[in-house]
């Protein structure tokens, strides 16, 4: 069934969502402890926060929402799901997906998700490969993958030597680098069809994955860079 709260805080312990369920609130504080489930946790209003804890839910920002990500870690585990239909401004702390087994989440962009700062989506256990734990972001037609603020590098996607963090974006919308280095350090094999702009001194870099590359625009002063895989 369906319950609304006007505020949820979260600082340990375990919130579980269950298959068919929806809660919904206009003020989420996520500091620590886990929330999961296969039901939906549905988000509107501009104060809902995640600065820590780990998330293997399903979460669902609304049109005209905003989630702030930010704080500290923040684990992203496997079966999560992050429907953005409103804002994510993702301004602080890692974004990291360690954990001791394989598996995968997904990260559906249909509104704005913003970037602002030197930040990474990354693991932080050092197993060298010996699990998987892909991060499939796609970029619906309509919504922006924007990086506004920050001058060094932003890095989605962990490094080839110590884990498999894999960053894949699928790009049916906008991928907009207005400033620093944006880069996909560690990639599958993803196809895109949408636009990136790469603003004046602006970095766009694939270091790593098999890109492929339909219809696609790129415009702007700034540079799109390939150092590792392929794109066609």
């Amino acid at each position: 069934g369906a319950s609304t709260t006007n505020s949820l805080q979260l600082t340990g312990g375990t919130l579980t969502v269950g298959t068919g369920a929806t809660l919904a609130t206009t003020n989420l504080a996520y500091s620590g402890g886990t929330l999961t489930g296969a039901g939906q946790l549905s988000l509107s209003g501009a104060t809902n926060t995640w600065s820590g804890g780990a998330f293997s839910g399903n979460v669902r920002v609304a049109l005209g929402g905003t989630l702030a990500l930010n704080g500290g870690t923040k684990n992203l585990k496997s079966g999560a799901q992050i429907t953005n239909e409103g804002t994510v401004v993702w301004s602080a702390g890692t974004i990291d997906t360690s954990e001791a087994s394989s598996g995968s989440s997904t990260i559906t962009n249909a509104g704005l998700f913003d970037i602002q700062g030197d930040l990474a989506l990354t693991t932080s256990d050092g197993t060298g490969g010996a699990f998987t734990r892909p991060v499939s972001f796609v970029n619906q037609a309509g919504a922006e993958l924007r990086r506004s603020s920050g001058t060094g590098i932003a890095q989605l996607g962990g490094a080839v030597s110590d884990d498999q963090a894999l960053f894949n974006l699928a790009n049916s919308g906008t991928v907009n680098v207005q400033t620093g280095t944006l880069r996909i350090n560690l990639a599958g094999t993803t196809t895109s069809t949408g636009s990136f702009t790469i603003g004046t001194g602006a970095l766009l870099e694939y270091a790593s994955g098999t890109q492929t590359f339909t219809g696609v625009t790129v415009s702007g002063a700034g540079d799109l860079r390939l150092s590792g895989g392929s794109i066609t």
